[in-house]
């Protein structure tokens, strides 16, 4: 029996194909659908530590977009411009304290 992939904190980042991670960030992001705000932040740096701009830059566009999205939507602020979508995330990322969103 095989066991089911493991995306916890502990997921190691090394020889990881475009696949996995895809994977890896789309169970994150089901993992994220009832979290808001200050806990949403907490669990993306924790599950995120690891995760550097490059690894990012690995994953597939679209998988960082709905994770963009879905941190956006539920009240942690990444930053939404031209630039490639694992620049904001990874900015996010090494944020020391949450950024607090503006009218």
């Amino acid at each position: 029996m095989v066991s089911p992939p493991d995306y916890s904190d502990a997921f190691n980042l090394v020889d990881k194909d475009t696949k996995t991670l895809e994977k890896c960030i789309a169970a994150r992001i089901e993992g994220y659908s009832d979290l808001y705000d200050d806990e949403l932040w907490l669990l993306f740096q924790q599950e995120f530590v690891l995760w550097t701009e490059q690894h990012l830059r690995q994953a597939p566009m679209p998988s960082l977009f709905k994770l963009r999205k879905t941190l956006r939507s539920n009240g942690v602020y990444v930053a939404k411009d031209q630039r490639h979508p694992a620049i904001p995330l990874a900015e996010a990322r090494a944020e020391a304290e949450r950024h607090q969103w503006t009218e």
